[in-house]
């Protein structure tokens, strides 16, 4: 009697293969997305404060009020 296995996937065939990345190549495209993961929050972050900054001291970069303002807005609400 023969077992029934269902085939593989293309995610397990790579996860599988041992033509895939060493662990070192694995880590290191680890360390780059949590590097790029940093910056885009700390850009975020800067962002935001500003923002902040701007808008307490009371500068008016456009007539009316600035586009973010409705996104902050609703994020504060």
């Amino acid at each position: 009697m023969t077992a029934i296995t269902s085939p593989q996937t293309t995610l397990e065939k790579t996860m599988n293969s041992t033509d895939g990345m060493t662990g070192s190549a694995v880590t290191q495209s680890l360390r780059v997305l949590a590097a790029t993961l940093a910056v885009a929050l700390v850009l975020t972050a800067a962002i935001v404060g500003v923002y902040l900054l701007k808008s307490a001291l009371g500068i008016n970069v456009f007539p009316g009020r600035s586009p973010l303002h409705e996104l902050f807005y609703h994020l504060v609400r």
